[in-house]
């Protein structure tokens, strides 16, 4: 619902599929927390009638850095 332009409320709105990765940074010593450095990529696929979309199939990236302590 609200993916096209004019077309009406049915049919394909966009498919992702993505991967998620984390290592931890254990040359950090465990008194300052357990620190792990994250990275993803995700592929998103839509239909040209999609709204606000400049591409059909595009892919984003993400890189964090995380700390539990």
């Amino acid at each position: 619902d609200g993916y096209y332009i004019a077309r009406g409320d049915d049919g394909f709105g966009f498919f992702s599929i993505g991967a998620a990765f984390g290592m931890p940074l254990d040359m950090i010593p465990s008194d300052y927390g357990a620190w792990a450095l994250n990275a993803g990529v995700t592929l998103y696929s839509t239909e040209s009638d999609v709204y606000a979309n400049p591409d059909d199939t595009f892919v984003t990236y993400n890189l964090g850095l995380s700390l539990a302590f």
